[in-house]
């Protein structure tokens, strides 16, 4: 289970630091041209607003990052779980990864993979929002 881990753990980081960064800017540009635009907020009252908008919008895009990088890491950890109870015969056999991969979805679909994707969100989101 540990190769999996390493090879898409890193990436899963860097997937939610990319996005975090990269979505935040755009975010908070968006609140504010709605504030000035929809709201009737001048462009001097809705700058009062941005540490506001600023905190909003950092907690909207750590938890979008969030929830793609459980795309990533939920399958990892479904593989990496399945690696960890298979009888030792079995895993010198059919133990790689990839294997474990390909058999988990010819046996549930592609759906396997993110059993438990809904709580792991459920956990994840809020240490994402505030990260």
């Amino acid at each position: 289970g540990l190769g999996i881990v390493l090879s898409l753990a890193v990436p899963a980081r860097a997937l939610y630091i990319s996005i975090l960064e990269n979505s935040r800017e755009g975010i908070s540009h968006r609140v504010l041209n709605g504030m000035t635009t929809h709201a009737s907020f001048g462009p001097e009252e809705a700058h009062t607003w941005l540490p506001l908008v600023a905190t909003f919008s950092s907690g909207l895009a750590g938890g979008i990052a969030a929830v793609a990088a459980q795309c990533l890491v939920v399958p990892m950890d479904v593989i990496s779980q399945r690696q960890m109870v298979m009888e030792p015969a079995a895993y010198a056999r059919d133990g790689s990864a990839i294997s474990v991969a390909r058999s988990i979805v010819q046996r549930e679909g592609i759906a396997g993979l993110f059993r438990g994707f809904g709580l792991s969100i459920f956990s994840s989101m809020p240490t994402g929002t505030l990260w």
